[in-house]
């Protein structure tokens, strides 16, 4: 056995040595080159030329240019303000490019393997090219074609095909690639520039037949202009472009401000570059800069019209009909989306209108109690970076946050209730940093929950052991510990709402007498029932005969309840197309003696094997679960599950009256998505679990929607998705009178059972109606009543 996973392992790293990325280095043609080498975690000044490998960054100033050698046969040639990032495997090179413009040149016979080029969330994919890829002024990706084709895709599938002559430009605004011929000054720029000719006259671009693009005014060309810059066609004229640029290596813009060194994104740290490499660019004296050699055809660039900017802000304008406290009511919102450098903030100005029509103070109550969570309100997120850069900080809104394989923290949203409910909470992570790969990711919840002594946090650290090694295969190896904790779990209780309407007897009209009530009872009766003594019959569950159902008790009770777990994993095979990861996670309750026989409840998910093909991704494992455990506990619906008022019962309370001590469950857990080509796209988990006295823990969750390519075709439609998830399949009480307890079918109806759709229907260009319906239940007394969730809202993007 041993021996076959030693071949095994042989086998793959011999793989890896023969498909090993052929050399890459670069070298300026003036100045310097600014580089962050991985393997140093330092910035170097290159003067001359240097070798880069996977990891490593290039920052490149605004007067410099450079060429890059990818191998016999391929190279690169840059020019600043430049920023990219070398990244990818032996499979598959990707060059991350946040700012600035680059021409990609292959031949055949290259030996260099596919090259991917990634700017913020489109990819380009050169197929034997000749190409210019750079970012518009207004900071959307572009291309430019003279050799060859290049295959332009966004996350969403949507993609065109570019040949010879033309350009293809991804506008976030319409949500549709643009396309269009390019112009002769164009073309003669790029051929002088990269020494490359057009491959054949301009033609029609390729588009596949099931990704319909937006159509584009040929006589508005789109693509570079004679500075290198890729122009915006919205609203831009062929005479303005020509009459504001000049040749980009024969002119400085008179009034263009000096730009200063930015760092590189996606693997290095988000400081400006260090005093030495700054010193060392200082040091190489670079070229004196030319004066501008005004023509008749020409005049000074416009400050600023090479700086790349990044998008400009997005706004959305929505009304609709929301669920709030139960009730409907109507949200009208304003929320701009504000990119600035590797910052981001969306906003969410609001006001609500009660069912009676009179516009509410919701969100507007600045004194002392609810200045902060007012200001809040405002904000639905501010961030820096995105998840995989090696800084990533989020404040507010969090949706589907997840930490290592899942058995502790596994999908969670602070979001469930949006926008009745706006909780403020955080994600900082740091992507693997230092030698050794280490990753830290942390989350707070909601930062209002301290206040009533409570607070949902969880952080993960793990490090890569063999990574300085640089040993293949193993040095991928990576190992994680994660815990989560609820520091009280009745935090809720804090701010329950009391309606005090009713008789005398039962004045919050929960169907239970009031303990105020009793008390008075007793009084009148000339004697007294202490406080011990009450709390000693709710305790013992005689509080419905006797004092009302908790409430005041739950707001007094603290209860903490924590998770400790830990996980590791190793890619076998990383690509952008095909990935093989194999995996074991573990975790035990943390409220008790964890490691001897007093702890509450513990499993493991060993082994696991995670799959991506293309579009299909897979992930399988076994579980064992011993005592009161339940794998992913702070799930993405965990702040619906966390505490119960009708009766008063925390979820993990629920989790040791449902799986004692001596529970046992064994069986499988799989998740599974599939992108059909753009038509489909379907993910899902689904877990069974089963153990001794018919125990068991089985679970289902599915989403379903239609794609692009289908919604495209329909008129008027622009989202259609349905989603399902229960928990306790099989094993909920339904209530029902008799000597034996019945428990729920597959798909009946029970508190942990949730399903809904959302469609949006598109009335005039960027703007649609967008209903989002989910149905729930929940228990009041013995029976069991809806607990629905709408909102109606009408969007608008400009």
């Amino acid at each position: 056995m041993l021996r076959n996973v030693f071949a095994g392992l042989i086998m793959i790293g011999l793989f890896h040595a023969i498909y090993a990325l052929p050399a890459f280095s670069i070298r300026p043609d003036s100045g310097v080159v600014l580089c962050w080498q991985k393997k140093t975690n330092s910035w170097v000044a290159v003067k001359d030329s240097t070798v880069i490998d996977l990891g490593d960054s290039v920052y490149l100033d605004d007067k410099y240019s450079a060429k890059m050698q990818m191998g016999s046969g391929a190279s690169m040639l840059v020019r600043g303000e430049l920023r990219m990032t070398i990244a990818g495997s032996d499979s598959q090179v990707i060059i991350r490019l946040d700012q600035g413009s680059l021409f990609f040149k292959r031949k055949a016979g290259a030996a260099l393997p596919d090259v991917l080029f990634s700017l913020r969330g489109c990819n380009f994919s050169p197929v034997g090219t000749a190409a210019g890829i750079k970012y518009t002024k207004q900071g959307e990706p572009t291309v430019a074609v003279l050799e060859g084709s290049i295959k332009c895709e966004n996350a969403k599938g949507q993609a065109i095909v570019v040949g010879p002559g033309n350009s293809g430009t991804w506008e976030a605004a319409s949500s549709s690639f643009k396309q269009a011929a390019l112009p002769a000054e164009v073309i003669a720029f790029l051929e002088k520039w990269s020494g490359s000719n057009l491959d054949q006259p301009q033609t029609a671009v390729t588009v596949p037949a099931e990704t319909p693009v937006a159509s584009e005014n040929k006589t508005v060309p789109q693509g570079v202009t004679p500075t290198g810059t890729f122009s915006s066609v919205a609203g831009e004229q062929k005479k303005n472009q020509s009459e504001n640029t000049v040749p980009a290596n024969e002119i400085k813009a008179a009034d263009a401000k000096k730009s200063e060194p930015q760092t590189p994104t996606n693997g290095t740290p988000s400081v400006s570059p260090a005093p030495a490499a700054a010193a060392a660019a200082q040091s190489a004296s670079p070229e004196p800069k030319k004066e501008v050699a005004k023509t008749e055809k020409t005049a000074d660039v416009p400050k600023g019209a090479q700086s790349n900017a990044a998008p400009g802000v997005r706004w959305e304008i929505s009304a609709g009909s929301v669920t709030v406290e139960g009730k409907q009511w109507t949200r009208i919102a304003v929320s701009p989306d504000i990119p600035i450098w590797k910052f981001g903030i969306c906003l969410d100005l609001e006001m609500f209108i009660d069912p009676d029509g009179r516009f509410s103070d919701k969100g507007w109550k600045f004194d002392n109690d609810n200045t902060l969570a007012s200001i809040f309100r405002k904000i639905r997120y501010v961030r820096f970076g995105y998840e995989n850069e090696p800084v990533f900080i989020k404040f507010g809104g969090l949706s589907s946050v997840s930490l290592g394989y899942g058995f502790v923290v596994d999908r969670f949203t602070n979001m469930l209730h949006y926008p009745d409910e706006k909780l403020l909470g955080l994600q900082f992570y740091l992507n693997n940093i230092s030698p050794l790969g280490i990753t830290l990711q942390t989350m707070v919840a909601d930062f209002n929950d301290f206040k009533n002594d409570g607070g949902v946090v969880a952080g993960r650290l793990a490090v890569c052991p063999l990574k300085i090694t640089g040993i293949p295969l193993l040095a991928d190896l990576s190992i994680g510990a994660t815990y989560g904790v609820d520091l009280n779990e009745y935090a809720p209780a804090r701010t329950w709402d009391y309606s005090l309407t009713g008789p005398a007897s039962d004045r919050d009209m929960d169907g239970i007498v009031d303990s105020g009530f009793v008390r008075q009872l007793f009084r009148d009766a000339g004697s007294q029932l202490s406080r011990p003594g009450r709390d000693s019959l709710i305790a013992k569950g005689e509080y419905d005969t006797v004092i009302e159902n908790k409430d005041a008790w739950a707001q007094r009770a603290t209860s903490k309840y924590a998770i400790l777990g830990a996980d590791i994993g190793l890619p076998l095979i990383k690509g952008e197309v095909f990935g093989l990861d194999v995996y074991g996670q573990a975790a035990v309750v943390a409220d008790t003696v964890m490691f001897k026989a007093e702890r509450t409840g513990w499993g493991f998910g060993l082994p696991g094997v995670a799959l991506r093909i293309g579009p299909f991704s897979a992930r399988v494992e076994y579980r064992h679960i011993r005592g009161s455990f339940v794998p992913g506990y702070f799930g993405p619906y965990y702040f619906d599950e966390r505490i119960h008022r009708d009766p008063i019962e925390t979820k993990s309370q629920e989790i040791r009256l449902k799986y004692p001590s001596e529970n046992t469950l064994d069986g499988v857990f799989g998740t599974m998505g599939f992108n059909i080509v753009n038509v489909l796209i379907l993910d899902g988990t689904y877990q069974y679990l089963v153990g001794k006295n018919n125990a068991q823990d089985q679970r289902l969750e599915a989403n379903l929607g239609i794609g692009d390519a289908i919604l495209k075709r329909i008129p008027k439609i622009t989202k259609a998705e349905v989603y399902f998830s229960k928990t306790d399949i099989g094993s909920t009480d339904m209530h029902v009178p008799g000597p034996t307890v019945t428990y729920d079918g597959f798909f009946e109806e029970t508190p942990s059972m949730y399903y809904g759709y959302r469609v949006g229907i598109g009335i005039t260009q960027g703007a649609s109606i967008i209903l989002d319906t989910r149905y729930g239940y929940m228990w009041q007394g013995n029976q069991l009543v809806p607990n629905n969730n709408l909102i109606l809202q009408t969007a608008v993007t400009f």
